[in-house]
């Protein structure tokens, strides 16, 4: 993966709230995992879930983006949804419902893997809104996620994204603030 030089961050607006949840993406050395962070599950970038006051006063740009999460509230916590950055095939749901696979037409498979240690959680804060065989477009909503009850029980909520399959070559970059697969 390239743009080791630093991170290309870009603050996004994830829903009509948006003083509620917004992301930075980022690259994976910023991944607080030293398995996602060296690059050993396949090249990528990660997103950081920002998880603000609803009486905050900081605004972030209304720009969407494929990668967006929006929220809203249930039962008094920021509830968000992790929408597919791709048109594919779910190709796979992990039981404690923390991670997604989704492989394109081209044969590129991604994951998405919501937070660090969320493995562990054993589903508890999430729902998957997709089934394994799901066809899916940019935007199509994989799973709800407690973002409040998730960020009180794992280390971080930065939520990698790997490309699982890449050919000989092929590498992902980050420009102007978005994944590009080059090669």
């Amino acid at each position: 993966m390239k743009n080791e030089g630093g991170s290309a961050s870009k603050r996004t607006d994830s829903s009509e709230n948006a003083d509620k949840i917004s992301i930075d993406s980022d690259t994976l050395k910023d991944v607080p995992d030293p398995t996602f962070a060296s690059g050993a599950m396949g090249a990528g970038f990660a997103i950081k879930p920002i998880i603000t006051n609803a009486d905050s006063k900081e605004k972030f740009s209304k720009e969407k983006s494929s990668k967006e999460k929006s929220s809203k509230e249930k039962d008094g916590n920021v509830v968000g949804k992790v929408v597919s950055p791709v048109v594919g095939t779910v190709s796979a749901i992990f039981p404690s419902k923390h991670a997604v696979c989704i492989e394109t037409a081209d044969g590129v498979e991604i994951l998405i893997h919501v937070g660090i240690d969320t493995i562990a959680l054993n589903g508890e804060g999430f729902t998957a809104l997709v089934e394994e065989g799901a066809n899916v477009q940019v935007g199509t909503p994989l799973l709800e996620v407690d973002w409040q009850a998730v960020k009180a029980k794992v280390p971080s909520l930065i939520t990698p994204i790997l490309f699982t399959s890449l050919d000989e070559g092929q590498q992902v970059e980050i420009k102007d603030g978005k994944p590009v697969l080059v090669g």
